[in-house]
């Protein structure tokens, strides 16, 4: 099952991925490809400290960057 999704932002594709993922786990749901693209977004692993970054929060907000931090 494909799903189109556009200009999306990601916390709501990252939700949705993980309940698609959920429910293949689980048996009850198909296997699916999502599409779709992304307003400009750093996604900060388990093992990245937001200290990573080149640019401080205060210049990542002014350029409209969010950061997000996810469990991967």
């Amino acid at each position: 099952l494909v799903h189109r999704l556009g200009l999306k932002p990601f916390r709501r594709v990252w939700e949705l991925q993980k309940r698609f993922h959920r429910e293949l786990v689980e048996g009850v749901g198909p296997e699916r490809l999502i599409l779709c693209e992304h307003e400009p977004v750093i996604t900060l692993g388990t093992s990245t400290s937001p200290s990573s970054l080149l640019l401080s929060a205060e210049e990542l907000a002014r350029r409209d960057i969010e950061v997000i931090e996810v469990e991967r």
